[in-house]
C-alpha cells in the first residue's frame, strides 16, 4: 500500500536499513520507525518462535496491513481479536477492513453491528449501517451505474504508478520507479515518490518522457499535483522539509504539505505554502474544479469526520484562497476519504470508510448546489464492481477532452506493480430521471432535515437513497421508465411511502413532496384517567353492519403504522354502537365490530399477542347521549358508532 494513500501514516524517523535485529524491542523500533516492509519479516520470525504477545500480534498485523498483505493482516487481527474478544477502535476498523478485503462481507457486517450495539450508539446508527449493507448488496443490479472497461498500461512497472492528472496532452503522475536519485523509503522498501510525465497516445496508452518539476523536489516524497484551468497556477504536495531535513510534528512524524506556484516551462516559480499547512497533519491530493473557483484536497487535520477527510477552498480572482471547508458527512466517512475529482457536476473520490468491496473504493456524489454558503453534496454512490475491487481503487481522472474516458489507479491482483495506472472507457446507463421534492412536518409545516429518502423499484429492490438538506429538500436519480415507491425514515417520525412512476419522454424532474407526522403526535393521554389512546379519525361503520369500510381501512392502517413504529406496544380494542336497536342487539353488534377490527389488523400481519382484548360495549358508552333514538341526528349516531384503541403497554 502506497503511503500517499494514507495521509495518517507519513514519514517518521528514518529507520537504518542495516539495523536488522530479531529482538522484540528492536523489531518494535522498526515498526515505530514505519519500516513496515522489514518489520513484517522480523515479526513473522518472532511469532513462529511462540514469543509473540498481544501487542506483538497487533504490530505485526498493522505492518502487514500497511504493506497491503491483507490476508496475513486479517489472520493476525483475527487472532488478537479472539484472544480477548475485543480490539480498540483503530485496530477494530483495520480488522473490519481486512475482512472486506478478503470478501468476508457478512462476517464484517455482523461484527460491525455488534460493535455498534455494544458501543451504545443507538438503533439509529445500526439502522443507518444496515441501510448501507442493503445498498451494497444491490449495487450489481443498479442499472444507473456506468460500466468501466479497464486496460493496464504497458508503461506501468514493478513499482508504484498512480494519481494520473491530464494536462496539455500529457499525463502527470506519481511514481516510485528508481532513477530520481532518491533513497529507499523503509515503509515499503521502494524509492521515495516523484512526479513523472508521459505523453497520451491515441489509444490512451502513455509514452514516458521523464521527470516533472525537477526544481520543486523535496528529496523525499513529491507527489500529486493540480493545474488551474485558466492560468499557470499549480498546487502540489511534498514531504515537509526544511533545509534538506525532515520536519517532525508533535507526534514525531513528518507530514505532507501543500504548496502553490506558477508553472513556467515545467519549472515552479514562486513556490509557497498554503497558509493552513501544519507540521502536525498532512495535506495532499489537490484538485481544482473545471471552473477554477474551488481547490479540493485531502487532509487529516483535526475536526474531521474520520481519519482523513476531503476539504475545499474558494479560489479568489487574485489567486488567494479561503480557509478550508469540510465537504461534510455525505462525502466524508469514519475512515479515509481521498483523491477528489470533479466531472459532469459530480465529485468522485476514494474511500475506505463508506461501505465497499474492500480497501479503497471509488464513489461519487452529486454537487446539488453551489452558492455563498458552500457546496451541497447529495446522493452518494459506489461506482460498482466494474471498477472497484477488494484492493485499493483510487485517483480516478476523467479526460475533459474525450467523453467518458480517463485513468484510474489500483493495486488489484494481476497488476504489474504495487500500484498501477489503468486506462478506462465508461459506458453510461441508458437514461436517468430526477425525482425531487421537500419534506415537511405535517403539523408545523416546517422543513425536516436529514430525512432518509429511499427509492425502491416495483419488486422492492433498492434504487437510490439520499437525505434532505437544511431546507427539507431532496433529489434522487433513478432509471427512466420504472415504477416503485419512495420511502422516508427519520427518528421520531412515522415512515411514509409514496408510489412513483418515471417516464421515458419527459426531461422534467418528477416532484414528490412528503408531509411527515411525529409518532408521539398520534398518541393522546386522557387528562383525568391517564389512559393513552392511539389518535385517529373515527372508524365509521354502516348501520347494522360490522364490515370494515374503505374509510375504516385507511384509519386502521394508521394504527398499524404506530404498532410497527413501537414494536413492543400492545393495545386493547373497544367497539361501540349507536342507540338504535335493543341493548342486547347492540352489544352483540359491537362485539362483532371489535372482532372485525381485530381481524383486519391480524390480516395485516400483526402478531396476535399485540392485542390483549377486543370487547364490544354496545350503546352503553356513547360520546353523544341520545335520550331516545330520534333525538340524535344521523351524524351524531355515526359518531357513537366507533372503535377506541387503548394502549396497555409501550
Amino acid at each position: 500500500m502506497n503511503p500517499m494513500k494514507i495521509l495518517l501514516y507519513p514519514l517518521s524517523l528514518l529507520f537504518c536499513l542495516g539495523a536488522y535485529a530479531q529482538a522484540i524491542n528492536e523489531v518494535d523500533e522498526m515498526y515505530t520507525s514505519k519500516a513496515y516492509a522489514f518489520a513484517v519479516e522480523a515479526y513473522e520470525k518472532i511469532i513462529e518462535s511462540g514469543k509473540a504477545n498481544r501487542t506483538t500480534l497487533l504490530n505485526a498485523a498493522d505492518a502487514n496491513y500497511f504493506v497491503n498483505n491483507t490476508e496475513k493482516a486479517y489472520t493476525l487481527y483475527d487472532k488478537a481479536f479472539h484472544s480477548e474478544g475485543q480490539l480498540d477502535s483503530i485496530h477494530f476498523f483495520r480488522y473490519y477492513q481486512t475482512l472486506r478485503g478478503i470478501r468476508e462481507y457478512k462476517k464484517a457486517d455482523s461484527l460491525y453491528v455488534d460493535r455498534l450495539r455494544k458501543s451504545g450508539e443507538g438503533l439509529s446508527a445500526i439502522y443507518d449501517y444496515m441501510r448501507e449493507v442493503e445498498k451494497f448488496g444491490q449495487i450489481e443490479s443498479d442499472s444507473t451505474l456506468y460500466t468501466f472497461a479497464l486496460t493496464n498500461l504497458d508503461s506501468n512497472t514493478q513499482y508504484s504508478e498512480f494519481a494520473p492528472v491530464i494536462h496539455g496532452g500529457h499525463v502527470i503522475f506519481s511514481s516510485s520507479v528508481p532513477g530520481a536519485g532518491k533513497e529507499l523509503y523503509a515503509w515499503n522498501n521502494q524509492p521515495f515518490l516523484s512526479l513523472y510525465k508521459a505523453r497520451v497516445q491515441e489509444n490512451g496508452s502513455l509514452k514516458m518522457e521523464g521527470f516533472f518539476l525537477k526544481n520543486a523536489g523535496s528529496g523525499y516524497h513529491d507527489a500529486t499535483i493540480a493545474f488551474h484551468p485558466g492560468n499557470n497556477t499549480v498546487f502540489f504536495s511534498s514531504s515537509n522539509v526544511k533545509k534538506g531535513r525532515l520536519v517532525l510534528g508533535s507526534n514525531h512524524t513528518n507530514n505532507f504539505k501543500l504548496y502553490s506556484g506558477e508553472l513556467v516551462d515545467d519549472r515552479i516559480i514562486g513556490k509557497k505554502e498554503v497558509f493552513f499547512n501544519s507540521n502536525d497533519y498532512s495535506i495532499a491530493h489537490p484538485f481544482i474544479d473545471p471552473s477554477g473557483e474551488y481547490l479540493f484536497f485531502s487532509s487529516n487535520m483535526p475536526g474531521g469526520y474520520g481519519m482523513a477527510d476531503i476539504y475545499y477552498c474558494r479560489i479568489y480572482d487574485d489567486g488567494s484562497i479561503s480557509p478550508p471547508t469540510n465537504a461534510g458527512p455525505m462525502v466524508n466517512s469514519r475512515g479515509n476519504d481521498f483523491f477528489p475529482h470533479i466531472y459532469g457536476g459530480q465529485l468522485y473520490f476514494a474511500s475506505n470508510g463508506h461501505l465497499g468491496y474492500g480497501g479503497l473504493d471509488l464513489f461519487k456524489v452529486k454537487m446539488d448546489s453551489i452558492d455563498d454558503t458552500g457546496i451541497q453534496f447529495t446522493e452518494l454512490k459506489n461506482l460498482g464492481p466494474s471498477i472497484n475491487s477488494p484492493q485499493d481503487d483510487f485517483a480516478i481522472y476523467f479526460d475533459p477532452n474525450k467523453k467518458n474516458t480517463g485513468y484510474v489507479s489500483s493495486n488489484r491482483v494481476n497488476g504489474k506493480g504495487d500500484d498501477d495506472i489503468y486506462y478506462f472507457v465508461a459506458t453510461p446507463p441508458k437514461c436517468e430521471k430526477e425525482i425531487k421534492g421537500k419534506v415537511e412536518d405535517i403539523n408545523s409545516g416546517l422543513p425536516i432535515q436529514d430525512v432518509r429518502v429511499t427509492a425502491n423499484d416495483s419488486l422492492s429492490r433498492f434504487v437510490a437513497s439520499t437525505k434532505t438538506d437544511s431546507l427539507g429538500r431532496y433529489s434522487l436519480l433513478v432509471p427512466c421508465g420504472i415504477k416503485g415507491t419512495l420511502e422516508t425514515f427519520k427518528a421520531e417520525y412515522l415512515p411514509k411511502s409514496i408510489y412513483y412512476s418515471t417516464s421515458k419522454e419527459s426531461k422534467k424532474p418528477l416532484v414528490i413532496d412528503f408531509k411527515l407526522e411525529k409518532a408521539e403526535d398520534r398518541i393522546v393521554r386522557d387528562s383525568v384517567t391517564g389512559v393513552e389512546k392511539i389518535k385517529i379519525d373515527p372508524i365509521y361503520f354502516e348501520f347494522d353492519k360490522w364490515d370494515i369500510t374503505p374509510q375504516g381501512a385507511e384509519e386502521l392502517d394508521k394504527i398499524m403504522e404506530i404498532l410497527d413504529y413501537y414494536p413492543g406496544m400492545t393495545i386493547k380494542i373497544e367497539s361501540h354502537t349507536d342507540s338504535r336497536g335493543s341493548a342486547a342487539y347492540n352489544r352483540t353488534l359491537s362485539i362483532k365490530r371489535a372482532q372485525s377490527t381485530r381481524d383486519y389488523l391480524y390480516g395485516k400481519g400483526l402478531d396476535k399477542d399485540r392485542i390483549e382484548s377486543a370487547h364490544g360495549f354496545g350503546e352503553s358508552r356513547p360520546l353523544i347521549k341520545c335520550p331516545y333514538p330520534d333525538s340524535c341526528s344521523e351524524k351524531e349516531h355515526a359518531m357513537n358508532r366507533r372503535s377506541d384503541f387503548i394502549i396497555t403497554k409501550r
